[in-house]
């Protein structure tokens, strides 16, 4: 069904905004403080501001700490600690450097999954570690922080850590889905419930 929808604007007459189109590569239209449109040069950021790493790879998270003022980057395969000045803290190297990363935060740890291993911080003292419990669930995919305790899954099984310690785990601490079990592909946290996420059929 077709509807005619009005032409929104402003209220005032305003005059067309004038440019030559081979003159604005790489401008963007925007509007200031009071309501005069304007070319920037971008889209609202600095481009000036930034951190040069000399890791090598590819951005693969960006997590911001809701307990200390740190950014925390994954980039290629190592894990970083960037501050408010944008100076950064070499953490640790990881043994993947390309896929996905997962982040769960507790009060005083956070920790990181890569497919392959895990590894916690400390967030007051910024000491990284690999977990190297044997009980840690091997091929980690996704990983959330619930009730003081680290939840890891991997392709058919939730784990779950000891209290307020991402470092110790027992292999009898687990669930699955009975149900209509299939492969388990993320696990998340919303309205003080845990969802095991599985793919859409």
């Amino acid at each position: 069904m077709k509807v005619e929808l009005p032409i929104n604007g402003g209220y005032e007459k305003t005059d067309p905004l004038q440019f030559v189109p081979s003159d604005t590569v790489n401008l963007y239209l925007d509007m200031t403080p009071t309501k005069e449109s304007v070319l920037s040069s971008t889209a609202g950021l600095n481009l000036e501001n930034g951190i040069s790493l000399s890791t090598q790879g590819a951005v693969r998270q960006l997590y911001s700490s809701k307990l200390t003022e740190y950014l925390f980057s994954v980039v290629g395969n190592i894990i970083y600690a960037i501050d408010s000045g944008l100076n950064y803290i070499f953490g640790i190297k990881i043994g993947t450097d390309q896929g996905y990363v997962g982040v769960g935060e507790t009060v005083d740890e956070m920790l990181m999954v890569d497919g392959v291993k895990g590894y916690v911080i400390n967030k007051e003292t910024l000491v990284f570690t690999e977990i190297t419990d044997p009980d840690f669930p091997s091929l980690p995919k996704d990983v959330v922080a619930f009730g003081n305790r680290f939840y890891v899954i991997d392709n058919s099984n939730a784990y779950y850590s000891g209290v307020n310690d991402g470092l110790s785990w027992n292999t009898l601490n687990k669930f699955t889905i009975t149900s209509y079990p299939d492969t388990i592909v993320a696990i998340k946290v919303l309205d003080g419930r845990l969802y095991l996420l599985e793919p859409v059929a």
